[in-house]
């Protein structure tokens, strides 16, 4: 059995991969690395999703001083070590990493319209989402040849007849993405062309009247 001591320091850990503890990052892949080691010195680790874990918990053993790791799930991920040295052992040292790999959630792409205070009919794109881990960052609209940052709802302005195609993108804050696009077409609204009636009308009407004098004054 192996007692615990505070003579016994606990291993200093210290990360490449991720050297800012707790902050998020979208690398996946983990090297960890332990600090303070003597010949003879053994170690026991864990890493989990548990910030809290008592000795018997941490069952696995080495000697070496690194350790690799794929973590296949984001979210926030604890490696927890204490050191064996002369039948005694160290405090536990925890180490706290936050991993978002994966992107944005995803989210509809609208477009909508209104009639501003000058009856003109103005466009906007309409979207939002979220993101599980790191949180969302910003957008990055592109229509046609236009690009830019872009908030929710997002004014396209009056748009005339034809056809459009339009991409938001969504950046959490480790970089991950997720791009939505729509297009769509405009069409032109029909209007009864009553100044053509109209005009029509007024030049049948004078040639009806034209034919009557014709054949009553001319013609006899």
């Amino acid at each position: 059995d192996f007692v615990e001591s505070g003579d016994i320091p606990a291993p200093i850990i210290i990360s490449s991969s991720h050297p800012e503890e707790g902050v998020w990052v979208s690398q996946d892949q983990l090297l960890l690395n332990w600090q303070g080691h003597e010949e003879g010195d053994w170690y026991r680790y864990e890493i989990n999703k548990e910030s809290n874990l008592d000795y018997d918990q941490i069952l696995h053993e080495t000697q070496l001083t690194s350790k690799e790791y794929l973590i296949d799930e984001s979210g926030y991920w604890y490696f927890h070590i204490f050191r064996l040295r002369d039948g005694q052992l160290s405090g536990i040292s925890v180490y706290k990493l936050a991993i978002d790999a994966q992107s944005p959630e995803k989210f509809d792409l609208g477009v909508s319209s209104y009639i501003d205070e000058n009856g003109v009919k103005q466009f906007y794109l309409s979207f939002s989402t979220i993101d599980q881990h790191s949180g969302i960052d910003y957008y990055h609209v592109v229509n046609g040849k236009e690009h830019g940052l872009a908030h929710n709802p997002y004014v396209l302005g009056p748009l005339s007849p034809g056809v459009y195609s339009f991409e938001v993108t969504a950046f959490d804050n480790v970089g991950n993405t997720y791009t939505e696009s729509r297009g769509f077409t405009l069409v032109g609204n029909w209007q009864f062309p009553w100044l053509f009636v109209t005009l029509l009308f007024i030049f049948i009407s004078w040639l009806i009247v034209v034919h009557y004098f014709v054949r009553k004054y001319l013609i006899g």
